[in-house]
Parts: C-alpha cells; structure tokens; sequence
C-alpha cells in the first residue's frame, strides 16, 4: 500500500534518457551509497525501484525442487514441464528455491528458466552447484484485485482498438498484429497468474476486500481473458485471411467496448441501478447481434459470434455486480446478531 507519494520532475540525460531523483528518507532507509546497484522493474504503467540484493540473502528457508521426479515422460518437453513447476511456484507464493536435476546440466536449466515467461515476478537466476537458484526480487503479494481486473480490462479494450484500427486500414502490416496480438495475450496470462497468486499464495487474500469480493474479481477476470483470447484469434484470422469486418459489425465492436468496460467497472463498484441499466442495453444489443448474424457473410458472421459470446461475458460480469450491490444494500434485511 502507498504511504506516501510525491510530485518530482524529470531530468533530461543525453539525447533520449529522463531521471528522476530518489527521497533522500528512502534511500537513508535502505543504506544505499552512490555507485550501488538497484533493480529497475517496469510493471504495466508504473516503475518500481529496489535496491538489489545478493543470492546469498536469499538463502535461508530455500526449497529444492527435484525435476527428476517431475519429468518422468520422455515424450513431454523439459522446457514445458519446467514452465509449469516455475508457474506453480510462484502461485505458491515459493520465492527462494532451487531446481535440480541428475539429467539435465545446470546450463541447460538456467536456459529454461530464463525463457520461461517469468516477468510475472522479476526473478535473479544464477547457477548452482548441480542446479539453478531462482530467488524473486519483488514482493507482489500486495497485488490489488481490482487493479488487476482494470488492467485486463484494458488489455481487451486495447485489442479491441487493435481490431477496430485492423478494419479502418490503420494496422495493415501481418508481422504486426501477430506481434501486437502475442502481446496481448501474454499480458493476460500473466495477470492470470497474478490473481491466482493473490488467491492461493502464502498471503493470499487481501485484507480490506471480503472473500466473496475477491473471489468474484477472479471470476470476472477469467471471463475477461476469454473475451481477449476471442478477439485476438478473430483479429489474427482475419488478417491471415485478407478479410475485412463490414460497417455494421464494426459499430457492435464498439459497442461491446463501451458495454465491457461498463460491465467490469460493477465488480469493482457494485451497483443494483447500474446493473439493470447495463442489462438492458445488453438485452438490446444481444437481439440486434443475433439478428445481423443471420444471412452475415463468413467474415461477419465468425465475428458476430465472436461479439455475441462477449456480450454474453459482459452479462456475467454485470451479473456479479449486480449480487455484490444486493449483498451490500438495504434490500437484505439481516436478523440482529444477538
């Protein structure tokens, strides 16, 4: 949680750098000199600062993980197994561990978990006698729900505009939209990651949210991923196959836009009024969808389907606002506790 926050200006550095300099409390707090190193982590749209710290400080508690144990199928990659356990060991909270094996050498392990999508926790990777030390350099246990939810939500709001530019001939180039797309998709699953981390970690849930909250968040955030993964695969489709959304699909899309964005908003604020309003634009616009599918060309019609099971999505979601607005109103008369 922020306990303070401060305006400070950028300086310029050279021809493209920008500093900034750092509360002289801080820095007095955690005994750092000039000329000494700290992690710099870009998360989504913020920049956290930590003074780096040595493997060895790390080593006290520290679980060893035997792949051995693990991959016992030939016939299944090491790189996918080893992905798995490191994905697993970060929802577990495990921040200090080392992984070992009798049959694979510690380059070859260093290289799999360095290539493992591990941005989800900045990690220092270092080899070991007969393995590789992973030890997690930022504590993200502190994750909000509620900025995750608003961080997918804008992931999918992005890929929206992806395909939106797609069909008005702003974004043309193939190698781009896969790119952009790839994108898209990773930073969904690594938020995924995060909100099971903040569920079934060591800390998991978040003291000023209640069970049924949070567990509704993480309900709304798989939907969103769904919705992601939809219009990602459609917009990756359609570019491969030189096809085009008509007008009137292009007027849905941003209509879904407005509606999951509305939709996502009630989880975070709960609202009765706000939801029966959103279930009758939702009503209105599923009909309209339904109807333009009919007689649509290959092109629409896999988009409108498309278009259709997010609505649907965004009725869920507007669903659990509804619940947590009842759960909190004056509508449900409780017995006195006594």
């Amino acid at each position: 949680m922020v306990t303070k926050a401060e305006v400070r200006k950028l300086q310029r550095l050279g021809s493209k750098s920008l500093v900034v300099s750092l509360p002289r409390s801080w820095v007095k707090k955690q005994g750092l000199q000039p000329g000494d190193m700290a992690y710099v982590i870009e998360e989504y749209d913020k920049i956290i600062v930590m003074p780096y710290r040595k493997q060895a400080e790390a080593k006290a508690g520290e679980i060893t993980v035997n792949l051995d144990a693990v991959v016992d199928d030939e016939s299944l990659p090491l790189e996918v197994v080893g992905r798995q356990i490191l994905g697993c060991m970060y929802i577990l909270g495990i921040d200090n561990f080392v992984i070992k094996s009798s049959k694979v050498d510690s380059d070859r392990l260093f290289d799999m978990v360095r290539e493992s999508g591990m941005p989800t926790a900045g990690v220092d990777i270092d080899v070991d006698e007969g393995g590789v030390r992973v030890s997690s350099i930022i504590d993200v246990n502190r994750l909000e729900p509620t900025l995750a939810i608003k961080n997918l939500l804008r992931i999918v709001i992005r890929q929206i505009d992806y395909m939106l530019d797609y069909s008005e001939g702003k974004l043309t180039d193939l190698k781009e939209i896969e790119e952009k797309t790839q994108r898209s998709i990773e930073d969904t699953r690594i938020l995924e990651r995060l909100i099971m981390r903040s569920l079934i970690g060591p800390k998991s849930l978040v003291e000023d949210i209640d069970v049924r909250h949070i567990y509704s968040l993480f309900g709304a955030a798989i939907l969103m991923v769904m919705s992601n993964d939809f219009i990602s695969k459609d917009l990756l489709w359609m570019a491969h196959n030189g096809k085009k959304p008509g007008k009137k699909v292009v007027e849905y899309l941003k209509q879904v836009r407005e509606v999951l964005e509305s939709s996502a908003n009630l989880t975070v604020n709960p609202s009765i009024s706000k939801a029966k309003e959103m279930y009758q634009k939702l009503e209105k616009l599923e009909a309209e969808v339904n109807k333009a599918t009919l007689g649509a060309s290959d092109a629409d019609a896999r988009l409108l389907m498309t278009v259709y099971h997010v609505l649907r999505i965004a009725r869920i979601i507007t669903y659990i606002g509804f619940c947590l607005g009842l759960s909190r109103s004056k509508a449900l008369e409780r017995p006195e506790k006594k």
